[in-house]
């Protein structure tokens, strides 16, 4: 008589609040909020396709930044009429209202790339944590968060430009569903000429 033998896989689930933990786990997630599910799959393709403005916020460490957007006459406005070029996956946006987002470490204290966008603002509060800074900033009433590395002394209420490139940008329509994402291979445009960072 022949055994058969059957294997059974162990299957463990581990919870936490930060995403870095989530990313390097890697494997599948399940994105939770106040109790329910807002999106599963696989670590990697959640995080980079967030299909709820929600998740991406959720998913976010810290929450992602979004700004109110309009698409119209083939050209888009971002905030305070910040324009937005319509290329790459931004390229087929149908006119109408958005919610554009970007992540705080896509966010710049000086220009990277010859096309990236300047935001204006107002220096809100600059917390230094550890070897890194997060600078609040408002910007027409909104705020959102430029996460830097190394520690930067900037003064509450001085005007401040951040930067920005729109191929980091996410778009998400007024309901808060997910309308375009970036590519997984996108590469931005080149640097701009002297002393400029890599990109996050």
């Amino acid at each position: 008589m022949q055994e058969i033998f059957q294997r059974r896989e162990a299957i463990v689930v581990y919870t936490t609040t930060e995403p870095s933990e989530a990313l390097m786990l890697g494997g599948q997630v399940a994105v939770l909020d106040e109790g329910r599910v807002l999106q599963t799959g696989p670590t990697a393709k959640v995080y980079q396709h967030p299909d709820r403005l929600r998740v991406a916020e959720v998913f976010s460490d810290p929450p992602i930044n979004a700004l109110d957007s309009r698409v119209a006459d083939g050209a888009a406005q971002m905030g305070e009429n910040i324009p937005i070029p319509l290329t790459g996956h931004l390229a087929g946006l149908a006119p109408g209202k958005y919610h554009f987002a970007f992540r705080a470490n896509h966010l710049w204290l000086s220009r990277q790339a010859a096309d990236d966008i300047e935001i204006n603002g107002i220096v809100e509060l600059a917390e230094i944590n550890g070897s890194e800074t997060f600078i609040y900033v408002n910007h027409g009433g909104r705020s959102f968060v430029v996460q830097q590395d190394g520690v930067h002394a900037i003064g509450m209420g001085q005007p401040i430009a951040i930067f920005v490139n729109p191929c980091h940008l996410f778009a998400y329509a007024p309901d808060g569903h997910l309308v375009t994402a970036p590519s997984d291979n996108a590469s931005c445009s080149q640097p701009a000429t002297g002393g400029v960072h890599g990109a996050h």
